[in-house]
């Protein structure tokens, strides 16, 4: 096969490099074309064959899963801090196994979404969100904090500013239901985790067609701190809703993420639209003998 190579070097706390990546892809009896992920990808994506094969964390495999085509495959090397996506997937075996597996590796179906704002349209993979995560998200980026310190920092920064949040009193409307409340925090989820590994929609699936929405109130911040200070795998407090598309109306400025990007709102009331674009991607999940192979 033609193997469309896209790598993070940066990622994570390390794992084999360029050179090891490609001499595994080419022992395996394929073509491979190396990407750095820092690079500009879209060409790149463009011209890939026959799979594509990423090798980083949820940066790296986001930017691939936003723009790939989606007639061609992509398997994943979770190298990154958090890897939510690879969890979500189950994929979590080594490069050995998922290099070598290739050609009878499962296909799955993997949902992208679609989100229209003040910014314009963008894809997601991960989810939308507004209110501490986006701010902890943020605090994360500027304090560049290495590896799986990473993880732990953005949990801490995203538990202290859960006290902190000021109510956003907004419409959500979730296909043809109506919730309008004081919220503290809103987040619509393709996937069950996102961020620093917070699992705050466990029955997401990223190949149902449906969007998880997290809907907590303002007065129940408090318990979501103690949830995320105790780190364990316990459905989050608040309400989680499923639907096809949605809409939030929010009723002042603040601060919203796409995945792990932060755009500009501006400083007037918005409104957000999600849902999912109609062509789904395939992933490639390896086939791990006698259970997984971190």
């Amino acid at each position: 096969m033609n193997v469309t190579l896209v790598h993070n070097p940066a990622a994570g706390d390390g794992g084999p490099g360029a050179a090891a990546l490609t001499e595994l892809v080419q022992e395996a009896g394929h073509t491979v074309h190396y990407r750095d992920s820092n690079e500009e990808l879209d060409r790149a994506l463009a011209e890939a064959r026959d799979v594509v094969v990423v090798a980083g964390g949820d940066g790296t495999l986001g930017k691939v899963l936003r723009s790939v085509n989606a007639k061609v495959p992509v398997a994943i090397v979770p190298l990154g801090s958090a890897n939510n996506i690879a969890h979500a997937l189950g994929q979590v075996a080594s490069a050995e196994v998922v290099v070598r597996g290739l050609e009878l590796a499962e296909r799955r179906r993997f949902d992208v979404g679609w989100t229209r704002g003040p910014w314009g349209r963008r894809r997601f993979v991960e989810g939308v969100g507004i209110g501490p995560l986006a701010r902890a998200l943020a605090a994360g980026e500027a304090a560049d904090v290495p590896g799986d310190g990473s993880v732990r920092f953005g949990r801490a920064a995203f538990a202290a500013l859960l006290g902190e949040v000021e109510p956003c009193h907004v419409r959500i409307t979730l296909d043809d239901e109506e919730l309008v409340e004081a919220m503290g925090l809103v987040e619509v989820l393709n996937i069950d985790r996102i961020g620093p590994r917070l699992r705050l929609a466990p029955e997401a699936d990223p190949s149902d067609g449906l969007l998880d929405v997290l809907c907590v109130p303002h007065a129940e911040l408090d318990a979501v701190r103690r949830w995320t200070e105790a780190a364990d795998d316990s459905p989050p407090p608040g309400l989680v809703r499923r639907a096809k598309r949605v809409s939030i109306r929010c009723d002042r400025a603040v601060v919203v993420h796409v995945d792990d990007e932060i755009p500009a709102t501006g400083d007037a009331p918005f409104t957000i639209e999600l849902g999912l674009e109609e062509e789904p991607l395939v992933v490639l999940i390896a086939r791990v003998e006698g259970g997984a192979d971190a």
